[in-house]
């Protein structure tokens, strides 16, 4: 009887070992992959400015063409009034 529990026992923290075993290295792994791809993104995130124009600098050159063309239809109805009186 003694025999078999040692056995069973050994078995037991062998099992319990191999599992932890690999939940460690899948621990590791998904670690690792996080790692790299908060590197990945930080780096698309720095290229952002370069690539990509901010909203607020978008805003303020609409805000400018809508201006200009006010100026270019103001100036086009003065022309007008001008001819047709």
């Amino acid at each position: 009887m003694e025999g078999s529990t040692i056995d069973f026992s050994a078995l037991f923290r062998w099992a319990v070992s191999l599992i932890l075993g690999i939940g460690g290295w899948v621990f590791v792994r998904q670690s690792q992959s996080i790692v790299s791809l908060e590197s990945r993104m930080n780096s698309k995130f720095d290229a952002l400015p370069e690539t990509y124009a901010r909203r607020d600098d978008v805003g303020r050159m609409f805000d400018q063409i809508i201006s200009r063309l006010d100026h270019i239809q103001s100036s086009i109805d003065k022309k007008a009034d001008k001819n047709g009186s």
